[in-house]
């Protein structure tokens, strides 16, 4: 998996809800009627081995370099400047968004 593959998982995945409510309200809602405590409940025990299996991952050198690098290929074929105007330009657009709606956690 690439750098790019986790930027899009996330900015396409999680991230737009996180955008809205943020992760434990995202939660509680994906607990159906018994709310966090149930997905707590179901997800917990596996999340926690997920965790473990994860190890331990220093940020070294040579992990440092591999971020790079994969950040630097995923820009490539975009202009910064074009990329941060474009992104402005869609939080604005989210938070006007919100505003119409009305207020929200």
């Amino acid at each position: 998996m690439s750098v790019a593959d986790l930027d899009v998982a996330i900015s396409h995945g999680p991230g737009l809800r996180w955008a809205l409510l943020g992760p434990f309200l995202n939660l509680h809602f994906s607990g159906g009627v018994g709310g966090i405590g149930h997905t707590l409940e179901h997800l917990g025990p596996p999340i926690e081995e997920w965790w473990a299996d994860l190890g331990h991952a220093p940020l070294n050198e040579a992990t440092r370099k591999k971020i790079e690098q994969g950040v630097n290929e995923e820009l490539s074929s975009y202009d910064d400047a074009d990329l941060k105007a474009k992104r402005d330009q869609l939080l604005i657009t989210l938070l006007e968004a919100k505003k119409a709606v009305g207020k929200l956690p």
